[in-house]
């Protein structure tokens, strides 16, 4: 069973005519209608004992400050990347590559952010930003 959310063959049509289009979204030739895409990136997990609790988290709490949905893929399952709990259920091992996906009106914003967390060596990694109160 695919997990994926997201139509494989394409963007989903989010909009109807008329409405105000958000940042990266493209218009269709159908009638006018709005769709967008999510944006992806890869992102290897670095720290020592993998996606654990505190940088599980972390990842959760800087993604809710984000309007977008956020999507964490790993060995062909998808978690939603506003909950700790269900990152930590991704069992993600030192070294692994997960797919961050991010949809949304802020996405362009949201996913340099998130991946740069979702990689770092660890929480207080000076390389990732200042996550001292996460």
């Amino acid at each position: 069973m695919n997990d994926n959310p997201f139509p494989a063959n394409g963007p989903i049509d989010l909009f109807g005519p008329g409405a105000e289009v958000p940042l990266g979204a493209e218009s269709d030739t159908d009638g006018g209608r709005m769709n967008i895409q999510p944006l992806r990136q890869i992102v290897r997990i670095n720290n020592p004992q993998g996606l654990h609790m505190r940088p599980a988290a972390a990842f959760a709490q800087m993604a809710r400050q984000f309007e977008s949905s956020v999507v964490v893929w790993y060995n062909e399952r998808s978690v939603n990347g506003k909950s700790w709990l269900d990152l930590m259920l991704l069992a993600a091992l030192p070294g692994a590559d997960v797919e961050l996906e991010v949809i949304g009106e802020d996405a362009l914003s949201a996913l340099p952010k998130l991946a740069e967390l979702l990689a770092a060596e660890g929480i207080d990694d000076p390389m990732a930003g200042d996550f001292s109160g996460l």
